[in-house]
């Protein structure tokens, strides 16, 4: 793993510690880690892409956290043109549920799921890791023809998605109201399109925006309408 991966895991964990005090801060590189409650992680490394390299841990309580480096890196120095982010959340039932569902069903990522027969494109770095009081296993990709691996992997590259919107979102209605409804707009397309996942996680800045009488109409009702998507409330105007 390089550097800024391992950097980037290393800032994840003491916030998802602070969601979930049962745990201590470990580096979850090392199989020595035995958390109390199982815990998956989705790791992404890929250099072109913004992000170009996140993480998002999940645990079986729910408890969840999202790192990600912001940006893409600069060629010549090879650090991110972004600034680091960090969000914890709770994930739903179904989707905590359901990720934990095909960990088990991949044997918790005991065993080689990369597609090696032929060159195919490079679609990123990929780590899946599962871990719990008895057991630290971890499997590396770029592709996989597994079903289960590519469900994994569409979830957590939507939750992904869900968080660089809000991470749009917080930036806009501080310093660019008026491109608000543009990123709402296309927030609800790729919604609509099944490519958004844990809407809840962003609902304090969609709160903020509906309840903001500075922010154009259409953009408070679009985000009326992700809220509603969220099953949650409405902020009072």
């Amino acid at each position: 793993m390089n550097v800024q991966r391992t950097i980037g895991m290393a800032l994840l964990w003491p916030a998802l510690m602070a969601a979930a005090q049962d745990r201590a801060p470990i580096d979850p590189n090392d199989s020595s880690y035995h958390p109390p409650v199982p815990t998956v992680i989705f790791d992404l490394t890929f250099y072109g892409a913004n992000p170009s390299h996140y993480s998002v841990a999940v645990s079986a309580n729910g408890s969840a956290a999202y790192q990600s480096n912001g940006g893409e890196d600069n060629a010549a120095t090879g650090q991110s043109t972004g600034v680091p982010e960090m969000v914890v959340f709770t994930m739903s039932e179904a989707g905590r549920n359901r990720v934990f569902e095909l960990a088990r069903k991949l044997n918790y990522f005991d065993g080689k799921f990369d597609y090696t027969k032929s060159r195919i494109a490079n679609t990123g770095s990929k780590m899946l890791v599962f871990a719990d009081s008895t057991r630290h296993v971890s499997t590396t990709y770029n592709y996989s023809q597994n079903a289960d691996i590519q469900e994994l992997t569409r979830i957590f590259q939507s939750i992904s998605a869900t968080l660089e919107y809000g991470r749009r979102l917080e930036h806009d209605l501080r310093y660019d109201k008026l491109d608000l409804y543009k990123q709402l707009n296309d927030m609800l397309k790729q919604a609509d399109a099944g490519e958004l996942a844990e809407l809840q996680a962003v609902a304090p800045v969609l709160q903020r925006i509906s309840g903001d009488s500075t922010v154009m109409h259409v953009a408070r009702v679009d985000s009326d309408r992700l809220l509603a998507r969220a099953g949650m409330p409405l902020a009072r105007r």
